[in-house]
């Protein structure tokens, strides 16, 4: 029958009715096909919408049951008001009882009585959502929520609708299409038609449909085609885009972070997580405070809540803890990110690593207080420097009268002890007078053999009246050894140490100091890297304090470094005691541990007066003589005390006021002077100048240096240009003596 209808038709009418049969066919299945995707993404849809919504709940209601919280659990269910598609919702114990419901009055929805497994089911007219509920990891209930399928209905209405009308018309457009088209038409068509499927439904972007001539549908096509690439291209652009800013900031050595109005971090960068000392999946949705400052308040100086408050940038320095527990300095700059509407929904952050720069900064004004110190002690030491050449004039009055009145009384006169009274405590203002030469680095040295267990002796007896009770010093004597220093220069240099050691326990201790022999062989010293000979005097400072490091104990000699606080220490100290050392042909020795002291040994090279007996070689006599001696110095009590010593003592002596007067007196002389006295210091005419214009006149004639100040500076020279000889002011009469006979009776005079 069908054959014979069809059969009977015109070849019109078939390709007609053909076309049309095909037309609706195909629209059918693709309007079939797109209800069924539709409906199928829409369900997926929903049951995303309420499975987020089940997860946000059961991350709220998590602390809820365990903690037993129903009126908690209870409000976090209410808010489900503001989801009209949700009718019902209920949070079950893991023992299946209801923990808190909700449910939409006017749907008048109860929930289950009992849970179902994880998942989701849709009923006729609802859709059910079962999700577990989990405390650190454990399932402690289960969230169910159920939301009413009527949007879908509609929608399925209205697809049915829309088929049926797109049906109606596509048979009209057939019929009409077929009479005018007919195959040339339907092919391109159906060809773009899947090519647009396949880039809306597979996201297949190099997809391109096939052209067909050059009419309006080629170029149609072709738009199409076009269209594609530049997706395409735009696509690739947008990776690679993507790709470019991912790298910018995983590269940054500064710290990168989104956060949002809650303070809550929505994006970090490596450097930013590093600081934190947290991974990028551990800090997100983390509170910045708590990340970066592991508090739970805001903090004071966010500029984070100054951007979120006025929708301006901000910028602030912060200091905080760094993963490695040592202080970290940041500067934060925030840039406030803003909202459709205007407002500010939150800040980017970026955070400057300048600790380096701080510490750089603190370290110059440390350095600047230490300069501004060292000023300071120039200035004084100075003054002191002056305030005793000054004394030492004085005293060389006092001294030199009080040894000739000695001289002239009878011991058994009362006088005679009064005397020696007087240069006891002369000697006593003379060891002052070098203690504050010492101070003033003139680099003064007074070398005369000394016992170098009395120096230790008097420098407890300092120490016992500055140092704290809680600090037990001891002395060991274990070998007696001769030295030849300055005494004054080395008790400085020991009291440096010792007050370090003092520092080193502030608890309280033990300070313990030794003497004793050592003998070195000739080879190199491990810790010093000098090769030495010979006897030495070992002393050695040791203490139970704090110790320091390996680090500390390698720049412990430098200038100006110190461990002390800022105003609390020079860092001149050890400094100064090296140079000492080093002035005296010594050398020193630091050992170390952190909690567990340290010990100082210094090493001086024995006397070679010393001998087998072990006698002091100082002799306390007057060394007599007949010869002329010619006194210069520019202080008239200083020539008048030195020309009565040496008158009291049998020698001749001259009185000459400075330099100019002496060499007029050598011009006229005609050999009769056999040594000059000669003053280092004065107006004028002196030291080396001086000395150059005696040998000029007389160089035969033996010159014996007098002065408070330096053998190691101007003095030292001299004595390497011929002098023969030096005596330290202030002097008495048997120190005067001594000198002036060692230096007339050495050899080679001329």
């Amino acid at each position: 029958m069908k054959k014979s209808l069809i059969g009977n038709m015109t070849f019109r009418r078939k390709v007609l009715f053909f076309a049309a049969t095909v037309s609706l066919l195909s629209l059918f299945l693709v309007c079939s096909a797109i209800v069924g995707y539709d409906v199928s993404t829409f369900r997926r849809s929903m049951v995303e919408t309420a499975s987020a919504e089940a997860d946000i709940l059961a991350k709220s209601a998590a602390s809820a049951i365990v903690f037993f919280d129903a009126d908690f659990a209870s409000r976090a269910l209410a808010g489900l008001e503001a989801e009209p598609n949700v009718t019902a919702a209920c949070i079950y114990t893991t023992d299946g009882t209801v923990f808190a419901r909700y449910a939409r009055s006017e749907q008048g929805t109860a929930c289950p009585d009992t849970p179902r497994p994880n998942g989701h089911a849709f009923m006729p007219s609802h859709l059910e959502v079962y999700r577990p509920v989990l405390f650190e990891g454990e399932p402690v209930g289960t969230i169910f929520i159920r939301t009413h399928t009527d949007a879908l209905a509609a929608r399925v209405r209205n697809f049915i609708f829309i088929v049926l009308i797109a049906m109606g018309v596509s048979l009209f457009a057939a019929m009409l299409a077929s009479f005018v088209f007919q195959k040339a038409l339907t092919k391109p068509v159906m060809e773009l038609a899947e090519t647009a499927r396949r880039v809306s439904g597979d996201n297949d972007y190099s997809a391109r449909a096939q052209v067909y001539g050059n009419d309006e549908l080629g170029e149609l096509t072709n738009t199409f085609n076009q269209m594609l690439d530049q997706i395409q291209a735009r696509d690739a652009d947008l990776r690679r885009s993507e790709e470019q800013n991912r790298s910018l900031l995983e590269s940054l050595d500064i710290g990168v972070s989104l956060i949002n109005e809650n303070y809550e971090i929505l994006m970090a960068n490596p450097e930013y997580c590093r600081r934190a000392g947290m991974t990028h999946d551990e800090i997100l949705g983390q509170k910045c405070y708590r990340a970066m400052n592991k508090g739970d308040e805001l903090c004071p100086e966010c500029p984070g809540r100054e951007t979120l408050l006025t929708g301006r940038r901000a910028e602030k320095t912060m200091e905080k803890t760094g993963p490695d527990g040592k202080p970290m300095f940041l500067r934060l700059h925030t840039y406030p990110l803003f909202n459709d509407r205007g407002g500010v929904r939150g800040f980017i952050t970026l955070s400057e690593d300048i600790t380096r720069d701080k510490l750089d900064e603190q370290e110059k004004e440390a350095l600047r207080g230490q300069l501004i110190q060292a000023q300071k002690m120039e200035a004084v030491g100075q003054l002191a420097g002056g305030m005793a050449h000054d004394f030492n004039n004085m005293l060389a009055v006092i001294m030199g009268n009080a040894s000739m009145g000695q001289v002239q009384t009878s011991p058994a006169d009362p006088n005679f002890d009064r005397f020696n009274r007087i240069l006891d405590a002369s000697d006593r203002a003379r060891a002052l007078t070098q203690k504050l030469l010492t101070f003033s680095r003139k680099e003064q040295i007074n070398v005369q053999d000394i016992w170098m267990h009395t120096v230790l002796d008097e420098l407890v007896g300092m120490l016992s009246r500055t140092v704290d009770r809680s600090v037990a010093i001891k002395i060991l004597v274990h070998d007696r050894c001769l030295v030849h220093i300055d005494k004054n220069q080395i008790q400085q240099a020991l009291l440096n140490v010792c007050n370090n050691a003092v520092d080193a326990m502030p608890g309280g201790g033990t300070l313990t100091l030794e003497c004793s022999r050592h003998t070195f062989d000739g080879s190199v010293c491990r810790e010093c890297g000098k090769r030495s000979i010979g006897d030495f005097c070992m002393i050695q400072i040791s203490d139970t304090g704090v110790g320091m490091s390996d680090e500390v104990r390698k720049k412990i000699m430098e200038p100006f470094f110190t461990t002390k606080g800022l105003g609390k220490g020079t860092g001149l100290g050890l400094s100064v005691t090296h140079g000492i050392v080093e002035g005296h042909e010594g050398h020193i020795h630091i050992y170390s541990e952190i909690n567990a002291g340290t010990c100082v040994r210094i090493y001086l090279p024995l006397s070679r007066a010393a001998g087998e007996t072990g006698q002091d070689p100082a002799e306390r006599r007057i060394h007599t003589g007949t010869e002329t001696v010619l006194v210069v110095d520019d202080e008239p009590e200083v020539l008048d005390t030195a020309a009565a010593l040496l008158t009291q003592a049998g020698y001749a002596p001259i009185r000459a006021m400075g330099g100019d007067e002496c060499l007029e007196i050598i011009r006229a002389s005609d050999g009769v002077i056999d040594l000059v006295l000669l003053d280092m210091v004065m107006p004028g005419l002196s030291g080396s100048a001086l000395y150059d214009e005696l040998k000029k006149l007389a160089p035969g004639i033996p010159v014996l240096l007098s002065s408070g100040f330096s053998v190691n500076g101007q003095a030292g020279k001299l004595l390497e240009m011929g002098v023969q000889g030096f005596v330290q002011k202030p002097f008495d009469i048997y120190e005067l003596t001594r000198a002036i006979r060692e230096a007339l009776d050495k050899p080679d005079q001329a």
